[in-house]
């Protein structure tokens, strides 16, 4: 995207700016036009509108600029518009086709990026369905988590080693024959796991008693996958699904969100954005309740902030994402918030433990780093 000048006019109507828009359109040169007014009461300028002429095709940008400087020195819009004087880098052809309007974002297709994304999604929750284990186990959430199927096993944050001796007791209650073998290493397996803590979050430690959190934080192993070399795990928590609804509402939002970003940035920053979004959300989500999440949700809420602060900042980009859709979806975020907030709160007063099941702590951090971000130019469209 490239500024190339700009047109300016003192009130209503616009249809200077609005002539050279149809005029660019009908030489098939791909634009925006960006309106700004003075603010300044004390400038002679004041109220003054101008509008800013950008185009996104950088092979174009002279020719848009000749036509440009020829416009703003006509004699007159008519003449403009039925006599247009061809730009000193090229000629029009008497037989010329009339060119096509360029495609409005919104009608563009998805890149690949957002397509491999969605399927890779839809491949491992197939896959997940497939190999999870017959147990029946709906009812305990602690069961649900060691019992997944061996793909989420090896996707999830952290699949700590506590949830690993749990699955090897079950494996050798139902699967030994001789009764003094299975005995015996069924009293090995309880003997390692009551040696074996478990990280459950800052959240769950935080009903403990005060003096004892930090001996708890200190001496709870964390990230002990991670720590072993399995840095996908960082990533991939972001491509798994608790059910069929979870990834349909996802991967709807994907469509609608990633689409954007992506026809706006190269492969590389896209993919960047993506992991930057995935990393810190799980982490902090990680932090806060250990292993037991998954979704895309919280680069979605990194998507939706980052999208709203690009639409303030750069509105030349073109981002489509209307005030009210924007505002119901950070309501929802924060009421859910609140919603968890107040839980945790009885919680700890009833010294019950209690949790929605929804990963808020995501949605949060990724809404605030996509805000952060989208303040950024590194992620802007002129600079990729």
């Amino acid at each position: 995207m490239r500024f190339i000048g700009t047109i300016s006019h003192l009130s209503e109507p616009r249809e200077e700016a609005l002539l050279f828009s149809r005029f660019l359109t009908q030489q098939n040169i791909a634009h925006v036009l960006e309106e700004r007014v003075c603010q300044d009461w004390q400038s002679d300028d004041y109220g003054k509108i101008e509008t800013l002429v950008w185009i996104e095709e950088e092979e174009k940008v002279a020719e848009a600029k000749q036509w440009l400087d020829q416009f703003l020195n006509r004699s007159s819009n008519e003449d403009f518009k039925v006599e247009p004087i061809v730009p000193i880098s090229s000629s029009l052809e008497s037989n010329k086709e009339q060119p096509t309007q360029s495609i409005s974002w919104g009608k563009q297709s998805m890149g690949w990026l957002t397509q491999t994304f969605i399927l890779i999604c839809v491949l491992l929750m197939a896959l997940s369905i497939k190999l999870t284990p017959g147990k029946d186990l709906t009812s305990n959430q602690t069961g649900k988590t060691i019992f997944i199927s061996p793909v989420n096993q090896l996707l999830l944050y952290d699949y700590p080693l506590a949830y690993e001796l749990i699955h090897d007791y079950f494996d050798v209650s139902e699967n030994k024959v001789d009764q003094a073998e299975k005995n015996f290493e069924e009293k090995n397996l309880i003997k390692k796991l009551q040696e074996t803590t478990l990280w459950t979050g800052v959240f769950s430690l935080w009903g403990k008693s005060q003096e004892k959190l930090p001996y708890q934080l200190a001496t709870t192993p964390q990230f002990e996958k991670i720590k072993k070399g399995e840095l996908w795990r960082l990533f991939t928590p972001a491509l798994l699904h608790a059910d069929l609804l979870h990834l349909f509402f996802n991967m709807l939002w994907i469509i609608v969100l990633g689409k954007q970003i992506e026809q706006r940035l190269t492969p590389v920053r896209y993919i960047a954005l993506l992991l930057i979004f995935a990393l810190f959300s799980n982490t902090l989500q990680y932090l806060a309740t250990g292993p037991n999440f998954m979704g895309a949700s919280g680069i979605l809420c990194g998507m939706l902030t980052f999208i709203w602060e690009r639409k303030k900042i750069a509105p030349w980009e073109g981002y489509e994402l209307s005030q009210s859709t924007y505002l119901f979806m950070m309501i929802f975020i924060v009421a859910i918030a609140v919603l968890q907030l107040f839980a945790f709160f009885v919680g700890y007063a009833l010294d019950l433990s209690f949790s929605l099941g929804i990963a808020n702590t995501a949605h949060l951090s990724g809404a605030l780093l996509g805000y952060l971000v989208g303040k950024i130019n590194f992620f802007s469209w002129r600079k990729s």
